[in-house]
């Protein structure tokens, strides 16, 4: 059972290390489609943990956050700086959960 449990830490955490790519990318504009998918791929795989409750709930909140964040009215640059930050902020709360799994 706990290795599932990682199957789907590990998978939410390369989604999350793909958002942050896409949010670092190149560019004028974000690329908030696949940032999008790549979050919810995440906490679709969350979804299966039901260990560390708090962390993970925790964790799908940031995500939430990010994906609310760009639709702010800020500049580009603020937007990619606050997706980064809630999609780190996610990944460590998930980090967190692997390291009691």
């Amino acid at each position: 059972i706990f290795r599932s449990l990682r199957h789907f830490l590990n998978k939410a955490k390369m989604n999350m290390d793909q958002a942050l790519r896409w949010d670092d990318a190149p560019g004028m504009m974000m690329h908030k489609d696949e940032i999008r998918r790549n979050i919810r791929q995440a906490k679709e795989n969350l979804m299966h943990v039901d260990r560390c409750g708090m962390k993970i709930n925790e964790a799908k909140k940031h995500l939430d956050d990010a994906d609310s964040e760009m639709e702010f009215w800020d500049s580009e640059r603020r937007k990619r700086d606050q997706v980064w930050n809630h999609v780190k902020k996610a990944r460590t709360k998930v980090e967190n959960c692997e390291a009691e799994v």
